[in-house]
């Protein structure tokens, strides 16, 4: 007996030198957790074994880690009220939490450390420095400043913000895979967090748990950007974690109250995972799981969550190119927005020995369908061809002059005025009933109102502003104009 108390003086002397003369390895950091009182003291005498009539006690072996981890996970954000709540008379809860923790995963209950209810129960239950000292006398090892490697699933962490040799807070262990450490924690409530929670000095006690549950690795995509657009595949990719069997994809999208709400679920998804989705703000959530092991409460697998991702499908846009079809001098593309009509490119292409008659799309269109300024509806994107048409009645430049009815009657298609042309008489394209071009130039100024009488339906080419634009207003031609 002797040998044994001397063991554990000795255990408590180590623990209380390192907290005292331990060196500031880590400069203060950001506190994330308060200070909070801890519970006053308890009615009943601290060093009494509490009876069995009040608590039926674990009979464990040994400490499972995965169950003490699968019941902070259950419980960080919520309180057990089998276990009372401290904070709902502003105390700290954190050591009874975590006393909470180490219960369900099989530690059993002892003179030094026990709850029956708000009244009987002692200070290592719920006081972090005193939970850290009976640990520290159970025989587990501490480590000062632990690295990531020296802490395992289940293990306990405590925190001393001023670096006075008191804990102030405690944590659990929650997810050892990886390069990282997450714990969970009551007062400020969180889980998942990084394990040094911005503390000046901090600690671990080692548990030596059994792991009843084997965890995935924490999963998290990779390549994401924070928009897309609509109607293009979007790929899901990310790097495979440890103990994993198969991956989920959880889906969400954006409400109209704001809020993201499940949208739909992938099962046993593999990395490169392709989806196509209309526009909207979407969250999408990739979760791990470990098909061979179920979790310590027997539910569902085990399984870890990655980070959401939050990102925009933004509706697909359109592009118009023009191809000038042997031609030269094509517009540059254009873009086009859904639901909203694109005005056209006004440029017009050139070709020698053609007349450029508008755009459609196909390469051997002889009608077009668009003109270069109007509107273009589809919402879809296009290459538009230039069509073209060549003259079969070409006039020679000496003719100046088209007398009185000078091709009246005629069976020609497209006629090709000289570029010296001044003037057209009356009837001198007359009756032409399939006549359905004509080119007249700038220097034509004077042309009789009857010289197209019996024609219907003609496209005039010739420049803007000139004589042969005037006439084709009049007559109701279509004037096209050339460069």
């Amino acid at each position: 007996m002797k040998s044994k108390t001397r063991k554990v003086l000795a255990l408590l002397l180590c623990l209380l030198v390192c907290l005292g003369s331990a060196p500031a390895a880590f400069a203060l950091g950001e506190r994330t957790e308060a200070r909070w009182p801890v519970p006053p003291a308890p009615s009943a005498g601290d060093g009494a074994f509490p009876g069995t009539a009040d608590r039926v006690f674990a009979a464990a072996d040994s400490y499972n880690a995965a169950a003490a981890a699968s019941y902070a996970l259950k419980w960080w954000n919520s309180f057990n009220m089998q276990w009372y709540n401290w904070e709902a008379e502003s105390y700290s809860d954190c050591a009874n939490f975590v006393s909470q923790c180490l219960y369900a995963g099989g530690m059993k209950m002892s003179a030094d450390w026990y709850w029956i209810s708000r009244d009987n129960y002692n200070d290592a239950w719920t006081t972090a420095h005193k939970l850290a000292v009976y640990l520290a006398s159970k025989g587990y090892a501490f480590e000062l400043f632990p690295t990531a490697g020296q802490i395992s699933l289940g293990d306990v962490l405590f925190y001393d913000w001023n670096q006075d040799g008191t804990f102030d807070h405690s944590a659990i262990c929650v997810n050892d895979s990886g390069d990282s450490r997450y714990v969970c924690c009551h007062s400020n409530a969180h889980c998942t967090a990084d394990y040094t929670l911005g503390a000046a000095r901090y600690m671990v006690i080692r548990l030596n748990g059994t792991r009843g549950t084997v965890y995935p690795g924490k999963p998290a995509l990779t390549g994401m950007s924070a928009s897309y657009e609509a109607g293009k595949p979007i790929t899901f990719t990310w790097e495979p974690t440890e103990n994993t069997t198969y991956y989920k994809l959880l889906l969400g999208k954006k409400s109209a109250s704001g809020a993201y709400e499940l949208a739909e679920q992938y099962q046993n998804v593999q990395s490169g995972f392709k989806l196509t989705l209309e526009a909207g703000e979407y969250a999408v959530l990739l979760k791990a799981y470990n098909g061979n092991s179920q979790m310590p409460d027997g539910s569902d697998y085990a399984n870890t969550t990655a980070e959401a991702v939050y990102f925009s499908v933004n509706k697909a846009s359109f592009t118009v190119t023009y191809d000038a079809n042997g031609g030269t001098g094509a517009p540059g593309a254009q873009t086009k927005a859904p639901g909203t009509a694109l005005t056209l490119a006004a440029a017009i292409p050139t070709r020698e020995g053609s007349y450029f008659l508008g755009w459609a799309e196909s390469r051997d269109a002889t009608r077009a369908a668009y003109l270069p300024g109007t509107s273009y509806t589809a919402d879809a994107s296009a290459t538009l061809y230039a069509v073209w048409v060549q003259p079969d009645l070409v006039l020679p430049e000496a003719l100046t002059t088209l007398e009185t009815g000078a091709f009246e009657g005629g069976a020609f298609r497209f006629a090709q005025l000289s570029e010296k042309t001044e003037e057209i008489g009356a009837r001198a394209f007359a009756d032409c009933p399939q006549l359905k071009y004509v080119f007249i130039p700038r220097a034509c100024t004077r042309i009789d109102q009857s010289a197209f009488e019996g024609v219907s339906g003609a496209t005039v080419f010739g420049a803007r502003g000139s004589t042969a634009e005037i006439i084709a207003w009049q007559k109701g031609f279509t004037f096209l104009p050339v460069n």
